[in-house]
């Protein structure tokens, strides 16, 4: 009696037992949320990154922060089952887990090729994806026993360097439409993405100012629409707005594109007492919730680590 009683309150403390998987993978377009935080990872959110489940199968994830391929396998997902990777840009907490996702397609071993796109290069420090996965992971790099990446010994790996000057339509083995965006995210080349499918769509916006009307063009009409919620109010006229978006900016992007439903993600805090406290989406996030309200007039949802979001049944 006292194993069950445990055992309840465990799942009852801890939400993260009560995997989202088998409610995402029930149905046949769903968005996992794997990951709703940022840098500091405040209240053990995880970096974010997104699955998107098709036809009750992973078919793929944007973004792959370090602790995503754990993430990925608490929701069901094998490895070697993934077939495509969306990297928005190369800050850390959105690509430092390659190495460990990519080691374990190795491991696996995967028999299937991997297509993984993201960003060409051009900001200060931020190499074109398909440098930044050589410097990583090839011969003379970071992890050169994962050369075989390269030369086809471990299994193929379909790269598409993508432009973040002009709308580019990504290849992809799924049957589906998948547009990339070039967003401003300050000195880091960056990237949105718009999955369209038979009767549905979904954007994930990404890192960015959202100070781009163009934006809110890209992103109209969507089924579910992402956005990241970084900052609050208080941010105004901070170097960070060179960067990240503002809730205004936030809300009047929602208004532009008026998607059915809105997901405010990349929640991000600081500890209690430093200098920049306030400026953080999770200082007030009921605020920033409610500034983006004033704008888009459909629901607003915060996103948490496990989260899913049903397209279509």
């Amino acid at each position: 009696m006292r194993l069950h009683c445990l055992s309840l309150f465990l799942l009852l403390a801890w939400p993260g037992a009560l995997s989202a998987a088998p409610l995402c993978a029930s149905h046949d377009v769903a968005v996992e949320v794997l990951g709703a935080g940022g840098p500091m990872h405040a209240g053990g959110r995880g970096g974010s990154a997104y699955l998107l489940w098709l036809h009750h199968k992973p078919a793929l994830v944007v973004d792959m922060g370090g602790d995503t391929p754990a993430k990925l396998s608490a929701a069901g997902v094998e490895a070697g089952s993934v077939p495509l990777v969306l990297i928005s840009h190369l800050h850390p907490d959105h690509v430092s887990g390659l190495a460990d996702f990519l080691w374990g397609e190795i491991n696996a071993p995967r028999k299937t090729p991997l297509a993984l796109a993201g960003p060409e290069g051009g900001g200060d420090g931020f190499p074109a994806i398909g440098d930044f996965l050589h410097h990583s992971f090839d011969k003379g790099g970071l992890y050169p026993r994962m050369a075989g990446l390269f030369d086809g010994s471990a299994f193929a790996l379909n790269v598409q360097p993508v432009s973040v000057r002009a709308q580019t339509i990504i290849a992809n083995p799924l049957g589906l439409t998948i547009a990339a965006y070039g967003v401003d995210h300050g000195p880091a080349p960056a990237l949105a993405y718009r999955v369209a499918g038979e009767g549905f769509a979904v954007v994930f916006g990404g890192d960015q100012t959202y100070a781009d009307p163009g934006f809110g063009h890209f992103a109209m009409g969507a089924d579910l629409l992402v956005i990241h919620a970084m900052l609050t109010d208080k941010a105004k006229g901070d170097a960070l707005t060179h960067s990240v978006g503002l809730p205004d900016d936030l809300g009047a992007r929602a208004k532009e594109a008026a998607p059915k439903r809105l997901v405010l993600s990349h929640l991000m805090g600081a500890p209690e007492g430093s200098a920049n406290h306030g400026l953080w989406s999770l200082s007030d996030i009921g605020g920033v919730k409610t500034r983006v309200a004033e704008f888009y007039s459909g629901p607003v949802e915060l996103a948490r680590d496990g989260s899913c979001y049903v397209v279509r049944d």
